[in-house]
């Protein structure tokens, strides 16, 4: 007497799971390589918007200034969630604000700068720049662009001056992305340096 379809189904069902068993079985027996599942991603960092950051601000609305001295500026990737910019600094951090702006001029003279990338961060920091660091004129490059050919949002960075205790800088990016700023100051591990982080969105 045949069997009904459905049973006929459930039972070829069955014999495949039975297979599969028996060959991972003796696969592992015979030192084959299994598949290993792939590690899940991190989940990147909250906080990141398009709105000014400042910090610091002082009782007539400028800028909190610190006499401590800027000695170096870094970048690094950190794939897939964001590129990051660091300010170096020889002690306290002084106030900043960070935001997009059309174009980026030197300070104090006003002249605009050539800041390669499609949209620009103007970055303002209450710390004078140490001789140290190079002292650079108005339009250097203060990170090689060159470095920048295949990261995904830094395409410059960009000395725009550093007049009367306030340092500028232009942060050329791929495109507008949201970013987060905060600092860092003298602690475990960098007792004598503090630090301001700009982190731009990859995505």
């Amino acid at each position: 007497m045949p069997l009904p379809r459905t049973l006929l189904a459930m039972l070829v069902s069955i014999l495949a799971v039975i297979g599969f068993v028996v060959w991972s079985g003796m696969a592992a027996a015979d030192g084959m390589p299994t598949p290993t599942p792939r590690p899940a991603v991190a989940a990147c960092p909250a906080g990141f918007t398009m709105h000014v950051k400042t910090s610091g601000t002082a009782p007539g609305g400028g800028l909190k200034l610190s006499t401590a001295l800027i000695d170096q500026f870094r970048v690094g990737r950190h794939d897939p969630c964001y590129d990051r910019f660091v300010v170096d600094v020889a002690g306290k951090p002084g106030g900043f604000r960070v935001g997009y702006v059309n174009e980026i001029t030197s300070d104090p003279k006003g002249d605009v700068l050539t800041v390669p990338g499609q949209a620009r961060l103007l970055i303002t920091i209450g710390n004078p720049v140490a001789h140290a660091a190079g002292f650079p004129t108005p339009g250097a490059q203060l990170i090689p662009t060159k470095r920048f050919a295949s990261w995904v949002e830094f395409r410059s960075v960009i000395f725009a001056g550093s007049f009367e205790n306030v340092t500028s800088i232009g942060l050329g990016v791929n495109e507008p992305r949201p970013f987060r700023v905060f600092v860092l100051p003298p602690g475990a591990g960098h007792p004598h340096t503090g630090m301001v982080v700009v982190d731009v969105a990859q995505h």
